[in-house]
């Protein structure tokens, strides 16, 4: 009789804490579910309906991979789940992914997915949290588009500055873009970044950009230089740092 009373005092135990856990599942706005050993959905919460479009009752006894998995990913999945099934381990158990998933219209839309593995009733189970981020995809697509439009545009300013010192200096033109394509090639076997090696290849071409300083008759004077004209071409990289010192450059 004891071990009877026990026993119910257990089981209601237990449904008390499911509905507990199904009660705040339901308010959280990432999707909750869970993969059984087999493969199945054994649970899916209301953010779960809302992101995927599959009612839980749709999804309820369903294969995991052919509810939600792209075909390119469908490989992966199966050589992963084979190996989760009697170990709990695989390649994506304990960590946070950026990848996509498919909703019932047959659309992919960009996830994070966060796996863990849990053992129930001596059997390894998947609880993931799947949290929708178009919208921060979408933000970040913007922010990367605009990023690129500065780029270009600190590219163009940068070409008109070179050139004018070029107008103003005829007889070193083309020294800035050989001295840019010279510390490119260093860079570039340096192993360097991308963006450090684009930085360092605007900085080359308007390296001389302290030369706008200086007047135009000193730069294209024929003969040789007095002291006083000495002194502004050997002023003109303070200028020039002084001009720049203040520009982040990629």
């Amino acid at each position: 009789l004891k071990n009877a009373e026990r026993h119910k005092l257990t089981k209601r135990d237990l449904q008390v804490s499911e509905e507990k856990f199904r009660s705040i599942s339901d308010l959280v706005q990432d999707a909750i579910l869970i993969m059984d050993n087999k493969g199945n959905i054994s649970y899916w919460n209301n953010a779960a309906e809302k992101i995927f479009g599959n009612s839980a009752q749709e999804a309820f006894g369903k294969k995991l991979h052919i509810l939600l998995v792209p075909q390119r990913y469908q490989a992966a999945y199966q050589r992963g789940f084979r190996k989760f099934k009697t170990t709990g381990q695989g390649p994506v158990i304990g960590k946070t992914l950026e990848l996509e998933a498919t909703r019932k219209d047959g659309t992919e839309i960009p996830i994070e997915l966060s796996v863990s593995a849990k053992k129930f009733k001596g059997e390894w189970n998947v609880i993931g949290i799947i949290r929708d981020i178009t919208e921060r995809k979408k933000v970040e697509n913007k922010l990367k588009q605009t990023s690129e439009k500065l780029r270009q545009s600190l590219g163009g300013i940068v070409e008109v500055v070179a050139s004018t010192v070029e107008l103003r200096d005829p007889y070193t033109a083309g020294h800035q873009r050989r001295v840019a394509d010279l510390a490119c090639a260093i860079t570039t076997e340096m192993n360097l970044s991308k963006d450090r090696i684009e930085g360092i290849q605007m900085a080359g071409i308007i390296h001389d950009i302290g030369k706008i300083s200086i007047p135009v008759e000193i730069l294209c004077k024929p003969g040789s230089l007095n002291e006083i004209e000495f002194s502004f071409i050997k002023g003109h990289s303070k200028t020039g740092y002084d001009l720049l010192k203040d520009v982040e450059f990629p």
